[in-house]
């Protein structure tokens, strides 16, 4: 990337969610007495859950839907060809109106 706003957003958010995911094990383990592998556990299930809702709210907003192999051929070609040099399986691809 080499975009320097974007970068420093990005790191600006993920410090606020480390922060937010810190207070609330700070609240479950001084203001509950919950054990800290507990709070451990939580804290990951909770990201884990937040990356899925988020990347599924995400995807309904933008009012994305699957990118179909007949529409657009020359992407999914370019997509396999990748995906094949570097050995890694294809991902699901989306397309959503952006009106930009």
């Amino acid at each position: 990337m080499r975009h320097v706003g974007l970068k420093a957003r990005m790191a600006a958010v993920g410090s606020i969610l480390f922060g937010f995911y810190m207070l609330l094990a700070i609240v479950a383990i001084e203001g509950f007495g919950a054990p800290i592998p507990l709070v451990l556990l939580g804290t990951v299930l909770f990201a884990g859950f937040q990356y899925k809702f988020g990347k599924w709210a995400a995807l309904r907003s933008a009012g994305a839907d699957e990118m179909s192999e007949d529409r657009y051929p020359d992407v999914h070609r370019s997509v396999e060809r990748v995906c094949g040099e570097m050995d890694l399986e294809k991902p699901e691809l989306k397309v959503a109106e952006m009106g930009v």
